[in-house]
């Protein structure tokens, strides 16, 4: 759970500072995969 909490603040991170729907869809795929 640990793991995914650092994601979860990693990726909306990153989707603010990047908002591109490319980048968004691959954090996705990245955030299942970890699961």
């Amino acid at each position: 759970w640990g793991f995914r909490r650092c994601e979860d603040i990693c990726w909306v991170k990153t989707n603010k500072s990047n908002a591109t729907p490319g980048l968004r869809h691959d954090s996705h795929t990245l955030f299942q995969r970890s699961k």
